[in-house]
């Protein structure tokens, strides 16, 4: 079971970086003879998975036309671990195109020896499936000052509707926007909405938002959709009411 909710946890941390592989595994329906489809210890990248993830992050090469065409995805690909080692006949199985395919393969290729299977305490040829992830590098856009340089803009700008406090409407109303490139906010709409005046005055509140850091792709700006909760909360002592 931990060992299991390791594999989980190092997955989800791949799929932050650029360029990498998701956890390689040990894929019986690939074995045939004259491969091992049950050796004793499985084949090991030297410096486990983590070195592999380190491996690829460093010698990847996005290619320029999957990031003209904004391509992301998995490659799948399948090599031959030899008994000495060493990376043979790589092929792909399922491809992205726009030049993954054949970065994954040059990746795969230039690979270091591997700790080989071995069965019977002997070195034994395996089939190895990897799957690589092509994902740009991206961050989301950034109220300046962060979480509480925001809820201190949202709670001086803000003030509840009279017939909202009469009522004792309280909730979250959430907000779409766009920050664009140059940390503009623009075209805020209720996503989910609570009450009308409540409503009426999140969008308020949007139309008076500073500018914000952007998002980034691979250390670009780009422009970016936000969802965003703006909550009212009745408090216990006397609120401003318009």
């Amino acid at each position: 079971m931990k060992k299991l909710f390791f594999y989980a946890l190092l997955i989800n941390m791949v799929f932050l970086l650029p360029c990498q592989a998701q956890i390689p595994f040990f894929n019986d329906p690939f074995f045939t003879n004259p491969f091992y489809s049950n050796p004793k210890r499985q084949p090991e990248f030297v410096g486990g998975e983590k070195a592999l993830i380190t491996y690829l992050e460093q010698n990847c090469k996005y290619p320029r036309k999957a990031k003209k065409a904004s391509v992301q995805g998995i490659v799948q690909a399948e090599f031959i671990i030899n008994e000495d080692g060493s990376i043979t006949n790589p092929k792909i199985l399922s491809g992205l195109g726009y030049g993954c395919d054949e970065e994954a393969l040059r990746l795969i290729s230039k690979m270091p020896k591997w700790k080989p299977a071995t069965y019977n305490k002997k070195p034994v040829k395996v089939r190895y499936e990897l799957p690589v992830v092509f994902k740009f590098q991206e961050t989301d856009p950034v109220f300046k000052g962060g979480k509480k340089a925001l809820d201190s803009f949202l709670q001086k700008t803000m003030t509840y509707p009279t017939e909202a406090v009469l009522d004792k409407i309280e909730g979250k109303v959430l907000v779409e926007f766009t920050v664009t490139n140059k940390g503009k906010v623009k075209n805020p709409t209720i996503s989910k909405s609570l009450h009308k005046l409540l409503d009426e005055e999140a969008l308020r509140v949007m139309q008076q938002m500073p500018d914000w850091i952007p998002a980034t792709q691979d250390s670009k700006a780009i422009e970016k959709r936000v969802v965003m909760p703006i909550e009212f909360k009745l408090p216990k002592k006397k609120m401003q009411v318009i």
